[in-house]
């Protein structure tokens, strides 16, 4: 028995040749005998420049997640938490995958290395779902009123920047 540490810095193979003084009958096996060993070096695994585009979008609107992924990639899987709650599975080297949640969620993709060891990693990415303005109440204190008469219009309204009445612009909850 023998051995020697070896320190490659790049996938290296080594081979062993044994001999003997004479010759090997034919029952033997062949003459000298050789074997070789492959020693590879793991590549780190990386998920890099991880965005979504556009990362603000309308409930039903489709947002480009992008990525940029090591060469040593075995599988990739995104899985959602928050407005969408589905695992994808995409293609090595396929490098996006088009989403379209219903409310925000945080995608987080996990690439997996076809190398020995199975290394993983992970990066994360949200997509703002922005909500529509909504009215949620529009209201006359008096609907029938003589000429001249008053009545106060009420208001309240969700999700506006911006809340119009007869095109002037008035609070987005009020009177």
């Amino acid at each position: 028995t023998g051995s020697l540490v070896v320190n490659p810095t790049a996938d290296s193979t080594y081979t062993i040749t044994a001999t003997r003084s004479g010759s090997c009958t034919a029952a033997s096996p062949p003459f000298p005998a050789t074997a070789s060993v492959n020693v590879r070096i793991k590549q780190p695994l990386t998920v890099t420049n991880v965005s979504a585009s556009p990362a603000l979008i309308d409930a039903g609107q489709t947002s480009r997640l992008t990525w940029n992924e090591s060469s040593n990639i075995a599988s990739v899987q995104i899985t959602a938490v928050g407005g969408d709650t589905n695992t994808y599975t995409v293609p090595p080297g396929q490098r996006f995958l088009d989403v379209r949640p219903a409310s925000p969620p945080t995608y987080t993709i996990t690439v997996t290395s076809n190398d020995c060891a199975a290394q993983t990693a992970m990066r994360s990415v949200t997509v703002t779902v922005a909500s529509c303005p909504t009215i949620n109440s529009f209201t006359a204190t008096t609907n029938s009123i003589i000429a001249g008469g008053s009545s106060t219009l009420q208001w309240s309204t969700s999700n506006a920047a911006q809340v119009l009445l007869n095109g002037n612009p008035v609070s987005t909850s009020g009177n």
